[in-house]
């Protein structure tokens, strides 16, 4: 089902590692015995990122990658069912997604890098969002989070590595050269 597919991003069932979600140029794919056979499409969008709450391992949340949408806002969508059915988020956000990361202690919180620079947080499962005054020149290639600090941050940039201890409200490069 993934043949000559881009595959943009992957997310892992917490509880069953098996299972894993994968986003693609075509939508949104699964599989339930580790990678054997994956499930038709299940959701019909480009899909650049899913991330999936710890906390809701029935939970999906994907961002699209549609490049006729910009400057609109782009699509977040979620599924509280695994997978099976999927709507479309309020309140987009006029971007491009790249990365996303979600909180691991709250499944409510959600942060998505920008093609053009940037990263957003939203405190509300997505509906709403607000931009970091920080990296707003930065592309963020990949966005993670402290599992045990939920509020701090790490974004993989061209410049370097980033980090911020308060939650994305600010960020400091930690190394320019990773040589």
């Amino acid at each position: 089902a993934l043949d000559g597919i881009s595959v943009n991003s992957l997310a892992f069932d917490p509880l069953t590692p098996s299972s894993v979600y994968a986003a693609t140029s075509g939508g949104v794919f699964k599989t339930t015995d580790g990678g054997a056979s994956w499930s038709g499409r299940l959701l019909a969008a480009s899909i650049y990122s899913l991330v999936i709450p710890p906390q809701k391992p029935s939970t999906v949340f994907g961002a699209d990658f549609d490049t006729s949408y910009y400057p609109k806002p782009s699509s977040l969508y979620k599924s509280t069912d695994d997978g099976v059915t999927w709507s479309q988020r309020a309140g987009g956000i006029a971007i491009l997604p790249g990365a996303m990361a979600i909180d691991p202690m709250n499944s409510s919180v959600l942060y998505a890098s920008d093609w053009y620079g940037g990263v957003y947080k939203s405190v509300d499962g997505g509906s709403t969002w607000r931009a970091s005054t920080d990296l707003v020149r930065e592309y963020v290639s990949v966005l993670a989070i402290d599992p045990r600090d939920p509020a701090t941050l790490y974004a993989g940039t061209y410049s370097g590595i980033f980090k911020s201890v308060d939650a994305g409200s600010t960020w400091r490069l930690l190394s320019a050269d990773l040589k």
